[in-house]
This record gives C-alpha cells, sequence and structure tokens, in this order.
C-alpha cells in the first residue's frame, strides 16, 4: 500500500509541476518569483557544496573532534574526582593526627614516648632505623678529611 501512495505522489507532483510550466509559459510570468528564486540560490548553494566538499575527510575530521573532545572531558572529570577524594583523604588523616597527637599527651601537655607502647614490629623498625642513622653518621665521620 506505501509503494502505491509513494507512486501516485510522485505521478501527482510531476503532472502539477507540467500543469504549472505550463501556465506560467500562457501567463508570461512566473508565480511568486521571489520565493523561487530564493529555493533556486539555495538549491545551487547546495548543489556548489555538494560538488566541492570532501565528505569523508569532514566526517573523519568532526569524529576526531567529537572523541578529542570526550577524552579531554574524561579527563578532567577524573582528575576533578581525584581532587575531591585527595581532599577527603586530607581531611580524615588530619583529624586522626590531631586525634591521635592529643591521646599521646600526657597531662602536662608533652608528647610521651609510643615506642614503649607501640607493637613490636614498629619497635624493630626504629631500632632498625636508628641503627642506621648511628652507622651512617659514623661513616662519615670516618671518611671525612681532617
Amino acid at each position: 500500500m506505501g509503494y502505491v501512495v509513494a507512486e501516485l505522489a510522485s505521478i501527482a507532483l510531476f503532472a502539477g509541476f507540467i500543469g504549472l510550466t505550463q501556465y506560467e509559459i500562457h501567463l508570461g510570468a512566473r508565480i511568486l518569483p521571489r520565493f523561487r528564486a530564493s529555493i533556486d540560490r539555495f538549491a545551487t548553494r547546495v548543489s556548489f557544496v555538494i560538488m566541492h566538499v570532501d565528505f569523508a575527510e569532514f566526517i573523519h575530521e568532526s569524529i576526531r573532534q567529537i572523541v578529542e573532545r570526550f577524552v579531554h572531558d574524561s579527563a578532567q572529570m577524573a582528575l576533578r574526582i581525584t581532587r575531591y577524594v585527595e581532599m577527603r583523604l586530607s581531611r580524615i588523616v588530619r583529624y586522626f593526627r590531631a586525634r591521635f597527637a592529643t591521646r599521646d599527651m600526657d597531662a602536662d601537655g608533652i608528647t610521651q614516648n609510643t615506642t614503649q607502647k607501640s607493637s613490636a614490629y614498629v619497635r624493630a623498625i626504629t631500632d632498625f632505623k636508628q641503627k642506621l642513622r648511628n652507622e651512617t653518621k659514623q661513616s662519615k665521620d670516618k671518611h671525612s678529611i681532617e
């Protein structure tokens, strides 16, 4: 049914075009000359664009620009999310540092030695670091020019 309607519509339009052309020839003037002149100019521009534009390159460039914009926006969003998480973690660290700093102080406000209360692992690491510092200091003293 759709084909029949399309066929009848195209036949009617063609017959209307022929009838309008014959009527204009008989009348000796164009009907709606300004409107038809603007349509002719538009058709000329469209024809020029179709003949002179490289559509493959245009589509390639358009897709490249779209992908480039998407990647840029994605990177910017990732950076904003990272910055947000960083700010939240900084606040948490600041909170815990303040909390544990007050916990480790005695009644006089002097920081207590936390190595006695720490685990064996932390004490071992602290001792190891202290030995390294002492050895480095001694080796510098031995090799210094006097």
